[in-house]
């Protein structure tokens, strides 16, 4: 059983089912994405490593991503607090690219694509309202009522993960006082694949590259910022920016 039907949930069911195991995915499936003229890119993105593609490939959904919705980091341009810079450059390290920037919502979509085509998982819309540990297997009460017997429980429930709590799994938590602002911008002129972010005294601010003349914004700021930036018009926030 693995709780959790987002991308990790999926990704780890279909490669349990690929190592013969008959796998229930557990958990609302997570927010689809559709484009619009308004919002043509998901807000929430992924920079990929080869390890993470390498994945995705073994797990047979990496050639249905639709290419047009991914981009090719070839350099990245880091600031620190004093302006000095680092610089990473994919040709210079021998690698075809530094990164992959994909949106959740494509792998969101290829992945549970292959989940609905897969015979040995089935799809279990409800949550999980409690988890028994036995001798001889896990029990899973789900909201609608159904018990579930396994071999094997996953937890890809999240940072706070319920799974973790029942199984009693003590993890340390450190307080980052930061929030995560994002949000999409188109651009004038060409990116050429370059990710930026500066290190400052407002948090850590990344612009990543995507498609076309678009970029994504991710700017870890400290709460009280973060609140401001969340209140800002779409041109004063480009404006901050």
């Amino acid at each position: 059983a693995v709780v959790g039907a987002g991308v990790a949930g999926l990704a780890a069911a279909l490669g349990l089912t690929q190592a013969g195991l008959r796998v229930a995915l557990i958990g609302p499936p997570a927010r689809a994405f559709a484009p619009t003229a308004d919002a043509p890119f998901d807000a929430r993105i992924y920079a990929l490593a080869p390890a993470s593609i390498a994945l995705l490939e073994q797990l047979r959904v990496w050639s249905l991503v639709d290419p047009a919705r991914i981009q090719r980091v070839a350099r990245m341009r880091v600031f620190g607090d004093a302006g000095n810079e680092l610089r990473f450059d994919a040709y210079g390290a021998g690698v075809e690219r530094l990164a992959t920037i994909a949106e959740e919502g494509e792998l969101l979509r290829v992945l549970a694509q292959a989940a609905a085509a897969d015979a040995r998982l089935q799809r279990v819309p409800a949550g999980m309202r409690a988890l028994t540990l036995e001798a001889d297997a896990a029990y899973l009460d789900l909201d609608d009522g159904t018990r579930l017997r396994a071999a094997l429980v996953v937890g890809a429930d999240g940072a706070q993960s319920p799974v973790r709590g029942a199984a009693g799994i003590a993890a340390e938590v450190v307080e980052y006082p930061h929030t995560a602002v994002v949000a999409n911008f188109s651009i004038d002129g060409r990116h050429d694949g370059v990710a930026w972010q500066w290190f400052c005294d407002e948090g850590v601010v990344a612009l990543l590259p995507l498609p076309g003349d678009a970029a994504s914004l991710v700017w870890s700021a400290p709460h009280v910022l973060a609140a401001e930036l969340r209140a800002l018009t779409p041109a004063q926030l480009a404006a901050r920016v």
